[in-house]
Protein backbone atom coordinates (compact mmCIF):
# COMPACT_ATOMS: atom_id res chain seq x y z
CA UNK A 1 0.00 0.00 0.00
CA UNK A 2 0.84 3.18 -0.61
CA UNK A 3 0.57 6.97 0.68
CA UNK A 4 -1.39 7.61 -1.87
CA UNK A 5 -4.03 4.57 -1.47
CA UNK A 6 -5.51 6.23 1.48
CA UNK A 7 -7.94 8.76 1.76
CA UNK A 8 -7.01 12.09 3.18
CA UNK A 9 -3.49 10.61 3.94
CA UNK A 10 -2.56 14.68 3.53
CA UNK A 11 -5.04 15.59 5.94
CA UNK A 12 -3.62 13.30 8.55
CA UNK A 13 -1.60 15.47 11.54
CA UNK A 14 1.56 13.80 11.82
CA UNK A 15 2.93 13.85 15.31
CA UNK A 16 5.36 16.77 16.28
CA UNK A 17 9.17 16.30 16.61
CA UNK A 18 9.68 17.55 20.01
CA UNK A 19 13.30 18.24 19.02
CA UNK A 20 12.19 20.38 16.38
CA UNK A 21 11.93 24.05 18.70
CA UNK A 22 15.23 22.96 19.88
CA UNK A 23 16.55 22.65 16.43
CA UNK A 24 15.17 25.80 15.61
CA UNK A 25 16.69 27.51 18.54
CA UNK A 26 20.08 26.42 17.48
CA UNK A 27 19.91 27.52 14.51
CA UNK A 28 18.33 30.65 15.51
CA UNK A 29 22.08 31.08 17.10
CA UNK A 30 23.71 30.48 13.81
CA UNK A 31 24.86 26.45 14.92
CA UNK A 32 24.99 23.99 12.78
CA UNK A 33 24.17 20.43 14.05
CA UNK A 34 27.86 19.25 14.65
CA UNK A 35 28.87 22.78 16.06
CA UNK A 36 25.74 22.12 18.53
CA UNK A 37 27.35 19.05 19.69
CA UNK A 38 30.56 19.79 20.01
CA UNK A 39 29.19 22.77 22.28
CA UNK A 40 27.17 20.49 24.29
CA UNK A 41 29.73 18.05 24.58
CA UNK A 42 31.71 19.58 27.73
CA UNK A 43 34.54 16.82 28.08
CA UNK A 44 35.03 15.77 24.24
CA UNK A 45 34.38 12.33 24.78
CA UNK A 46 32.17 12.41 21.92
CA UNK A 47 29.37 11.25 24.11
CA UNK A 48 26.55 13.56 25.01
CA UNK A 49 25.29 12.73 28.84
CA UNK A 50 22.50 13.70 30.43
CA UNK A 51 24.00 16.23 32.26
CA UNK A 52 25.78 17.51 29.53
CA UNK A 53 22.66 18.04 27.63
CA UNK A 54 21.11 19.74 30.48
CA UNK A 55 24.12 22.08 30.75
CA UNK A 56 23.79 22.35 27.30
CA UNK A 57 20.54 23.92 27.42
CA UNK A 58 21.33 26.26 30.84
CA UNK A 59 24.30 27.69 28.82
CA UNK A 60 22.49 28.54 25.69
CA UNK A 61 19.29 29.22 27.37
CA UNK A 62 17.19 26.74 25.78
CA UNK A 63 13.84 26.42 27.90
CA UNK A 64 11.83 23.59 27.13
Amino acid sequence: MRNEDIPDYDKIKQPENPLESVVAKLESMGYTAEQAFLAFDWDGDEVLTIAEIKEGFRANNINL
